[in-house]
């Protein structure tokens, strides 16, 4: 009896446990893929120096083309590598760095993420043509819940002829759902623009092990963990 006891309050001991800090160094390696029609397209991005006069030239220096064609502008992977400090009041900061088939840098970004007991929430990548995923739901795991939505005011400089444009500010509701028993978050957004879609599938040691976005267009986005550097 007393022993399992002692197993009971062992098991509730542990289940009251911080959950283990994720990002809190390293950069986590993701592989690039991105479909149109289910076909696979190959995207690059030209190198063009952002100078802050040049806004529009940049936000459009890429392509994305149907031939099987990797050289040195190809975006093959992608890097997400967190930051010491903070960042807008509280967020962790991370930079997203665009890499080609050579792990060689063609594109960065930074932005910052949330993590704590209870939640997991980060900005997409947005550089050029990621631009995009702003009309997404955004990764986001409520470990406390099953079920949330959230709201989002986007802007018009987040649009492109490429995909759909826009005037003024928009509003972007997102549902969520999340099965803690495989730990896949299935959102939907919902806005004037149409209906964005995300499927994330989520470990607890390793974070977002992947993440499928069905864009504005049509096509999709998917991201998949292939490695963490220390």
């Amino acid at each position: 009896m007393k022993t399992l006891l002692t197993i009971i309050i062992s098991c509730l001991l542990i289940g009251t446990q911080p959950r283990k800090e994720i990002y809190d160094k390293g950069e986590f390696i993701f592989s690039v893929k991105i479909y149109d029609n289910e076909q696979e397209m190959k995207l690059r991005f030209f190198p063009v120096q952002y100078t802050g006069d040049n806004k529009e030239e940049f936000d459009n220096a890429w392509e994305l083309t149907k031939d099987n064609l990797i050289d040195k502008n190809t975006v093959v992977y992608l890097g997400m590598e967190i930051m010491e400090g903070k960042i807008n009041g509280n967020q962790k900061p991370y930079q997203y760095k665009y890499y080609n088939s050579e792990f060689e840098k063609i594109g960065m970004e930074a932005t910052g993420m949330i993590e704590n007991d209870s939640t997991i929430w980060l900005h997409p990548p947005r550089d050029r043509y990621f631009k995009i995923l702003e009309l997404n739901p955004f990764p986001e795991i409520q470990f406390d819940k099953e079920n949330w939505q959230t709201t989002l005011e986007v802007g018009e400089h987040w649009g492109n002829e490429r995909w759909k444009t826009w005037k003024g500010n928009i509003i972007i509701n997102s549902d969520y759902s999340y099965n803690r028993d495989d730990g896949k978050v299935t959102a939907i957004a919902n806005s004037e623009l149409g209906i964005t879609h995300l499927v994330t599938d989520f470990d607890k040691m390793n974070g977002l092990k992947k993440l499928d976005y069905t864009n504005i267009d049509g096509s999709r986005i998917v991201l998949e963990l292939i490695e963490k550097r220390e």
